[in-house]
Order: structure tokens, then C-alpha cells, then sequence
């Protein structure tokens, strides 16, 4: 393309590098970016995406701008507090480079827009502050066949990844991984606090969000190493920077062998025990894992309550048929005086034809489980006197 001399001017410093110059520089300008959240990861991310010409770009966040935020987000300022930030963002990024195109979006990322939206952009790049939206961004951009730039950041370490697991020409000699085969799934809410309850060193998410920015330019230009299947994790505090290798899991739910993630609509984590009946929080005081059953080589399914004993398999199962077949709590188990109340209970929830039923007591240290009956069976003795008052083992084979 012919670059205006306002441009040649611009972009000089870009035009002079040998792995860039004009030609890059015009990929930039035709590039389309859509960045997940204008915080402390996406508001240096944008203004240096800006500043390099990247031609549109989109920013994904339903937040206003706060006052606390501008410790560390510098798209924002003090006169544009109450502004939505992506309207705050595009201002930012209008001072700067007036020939980008800025597309705000000024909703949050749902499974129901989520497909829409990244399939309007070359890359995506996830600066987002909260887990539901990381793997959310993962799964799009997996069914989109669209690369991944994502950073985390809290208190002073940061994560730095480019995934293309669902990239058409982008396995070579080995498959990418996805961000799943990394985290498996969200961690339970609560367990990890955020920026916001441990704090975060404002410098460094600039420093990191500026790094996040490099890679974004790089993959669009196809320049350097890709950081696809390595994890860049950086202590500010040691002054240390290590790089991780990150292999694909066969056994990954989403981009594996056998996926039990099929498109968007379906669960975002596989939280807790899956069933019917149960309430938020016993259910989430479960965790399903597999192991290999003891005849016709195939994978178990054992529900324990959380967290699992030492003993218990450590691999999640992605089986789409296998599932829990009982209320391991009180709502199918009344025991009264160490005496079971199966029927008052009611019989267990009835499973899919692919799923073997039985049903395992669990002792109080989860140290011997052991069969007592099938299930299916209405008069099954859903626990024992000599067990006291404990939950159920659920065991199904995933076929």
C-alpha cells in the first residue's frame, strides 16, 4: 500500500526494522484486534496496539471507570470517572492514533455473543480479570479457529500464553495446546482472590500488558517464536523470568482426543457433582475424577467430596455419558440414629444407558470405599449404621 507521509512519519521506527517495514507495517493497518477488558492488562495492551497502527480494534467490558482502577489502567483519567471504559478507552486511543478505528463494545462476554463477536476480528487478545471469561474467551476463540494472546496478573507475578489449538496450519510437527489444557477448569469461586482483594503493583501490569501487546504484533505479522504451547511466567519482585513448556492434554474436554466442550452452549466447568436435585453448594463441594476401571479397560467416573483423598485419581473425567447417578448429601441420604431411610429418600435419578450403576458407601476418612448394591434398585441401602452419617461414592464408567 502507499503510505501517506503523515504515516511514513507515524510508523518510521516500525517501517526501519528489517522484520517489519512496509509491508509489515501495512498488515498492521489492515489487522483487526478485539481485546477482552480495558483494565489493567487491556489498557496498556490498547494504547501500544494503537500506537502501532493494528487498523481496527475492538474492546470488549461492561465497566465504568473508578476511581481505584487509575492506579494502574492509564487508558482512564480522572475526568472520566463514571465513563463506561470503553468509551473512555476509545477517547484514549483517539489522542493517540486517530486513524485507528475503535470498535467498543460496551456489553460482557456471554455464551450467546461470544461466537458473534470473535469471529469479526484476526486475533484476539484477553487482558479479562476473571476466570469465567478466561475460559469463555478460550472455548470462542477454539471454535472460531482464532489465535489467543492471554495474560493474567496478580500482586507481582504474571502468566503470559498464545494459544492456537483450534488454528487452521497451526499444529506443525506437534498440536497446540488450549488455555484447558493448561487449567482444566476454573478453580472454585473464592479460592483465588482477585486484584481486588490482593492487590496488584500497578507498573508491572503495564510492563506486562506492554509484553502482551508484543505478542499480539508478532502474531499478526507472523515475526519471531510464538509463545503457542509455552507459558512465560514473570516474578517482578525476583526479577525472574521463566518460560514453561505447554504440551497438549489428550484428555482435554475441549480441544482432546474425545471433547466433552462441543460448542458454546454448553457448561463452562464441569463444577462439582453434576446432579439433579442438588443445590449450589453442596454441589460444588464435589469433584469428579477418572480412573481406569478394574475390567474391560475402561475409564471410571468416582465423585468424591471435595477435596479428594491422597488415594483418589487426580484426572478429571471429559466423557460426555458419564455422570453421577445419586445425591451423595442429605437430600437423598436421611439417616436418622444410624438407621438409613432409603425410601422416604426416594429411588436415585436414573441414568443414561451408556452409564453403569452402583452405588459405593464412603467411610469418614475416604480411605476403603465398597460396593453395596446397584442403584437402580429402589430398596438400595443408601449407607449403614456401621458407616455412620456419610456421603456416597458415585462410580460410573465413561464409555
Amino acid at each position: 500500500m502507499d503510505f501517506t507521509d503523515a504515516q511514513v512519519s507515524r510508523y518510521a521506527r516500525h517501517i526501519l526494522l528489517d522484520e517489519i517495514g512496509g509491508a509489515g507495517q501495512a498488515k498492521l493497518l489492515a489487522a483487526r484486534v478485539l481485546v477482552v477488558g480495558a483494565g489493567g492488562l487491556g489498557s496498556p495492551m490498547l494504547l501500544y496496539l494503537a500506537a502501532a497502527g493494528v487498523g481496527t480494534i475492538g474492546v470488549i467490558d461492561d465497566d465504568v471507570v473508578d476511581l481505584s482502577n487509575l492506579q494502574r489502567q492509564m487508558a482512564h483519567t480522572t475526568d472520566r470517572l463514571g465513563v463506561p471504559k470503553v468509551e473512555s478507552a476509545r477517547a484514549a486511543l483517539a489522542a493517540i492514533n486517530p486513524e485507528v478505528r475503535i470498535i467498543p463494545h460496551g456489553v460482557r462476554l456471554t455464551a450467546g455473543n461470544a461466537a458473534a463477536l470473535v469471529a469479526g476480528y484476526d486475533l484476539i487478545a484477553d487482558g479479562s480479570d476473571n476466570f469465567a471469561t478466561r475460559f469463555l474467551v478460550n472455548d470462542a476463540c477454539f471454535f472460531a479457529g482464532k489465535p489467543l494472546v492471554s495474560a493474567a496478573v496478580l500482586r507481582f507475578d504474571g502468566q503470559l500464553a498464545t494459544f492456537k489449538a483450534g488454528v487452521p496450519g497451526a499444529a506443525g510437527d506437534e498440536r497446540p495446546p488450549c488455555y484447558r489444557c493448561l487449567y482444566r477448569e476454573p478453580p472454585p469461586e473464592g479460592q483465588i482472590p482477585t486484584c481486588a482483594q490482593a492487590g496488584v503493583l500497578g507498573a508491572f501490569c503495564g510492563a506486562l500488558g506492554g509484553l502482551q501487546a508484543t505478542e499480539v504484533i508478532k502474531e499478526l505479522l507472523g515475526i519471531g517464536d510464538s509463545l503457542a504451547g509455552w507459558l512465560l511466567v514473570v516474578d517482578a519482585l525476583a526479577g525472574t523470568w521463566r518460560r514453561i513448556r505447554v504440551r497438549r492434554d489428550p484428555g482435554c474436554p475441549l480441544c482432546g482426543d474425545h471433547p466433552s466442550i462441543v460448542d458454546l452452549s454448553g457448561p463452562r466447568r464441569s463444577r462439582g457433582c453434576p446432579l439433579p436435585g442438588l443445590n449450589a453448594t453442596h454441589r460444588t463441594s464435589f469433584r469428579c475424577w477418572c480412573s481406569p476401571a478394574v475390567s474391560n479397560g475402561s475409564t471410571m467416573r468416582w465423585c468424591w467430596p471435595a477435596p479428594p483423598p491422597p488415594s483418589a485419581p487426580r484426572r478429571p473425567c471429559s466423557s460426555q455419558t458419564a455422570r453421577c447417578l445419586h445425591s451423595p448429601l442429605a437430600e437423598r441420604m436421611a439417616l436418622a440414629g444410624g438407621r438409613s431411610r432409603a425410601k422416604e429418600a426416594g429411588p436415585p435419578e436414573q441414568s443414561t444407558t451408556n452409564v453403569k450403576r452402583e452405588a459405593w458407601p464412603v467411610s469418614r476418612n475416604f480411605s476403603r470405599p465398597a460396593p453395596i448394591s446397584a442403584c437402580a434398585s429402589s430398596s438400595a441401602k443408601w449407607g449403614s449404621g456401621r458407616w455412620g452419617w456419610t456421603p456416597l461414592l458415585c462410580v460410573a464408567i465413561c464409555r
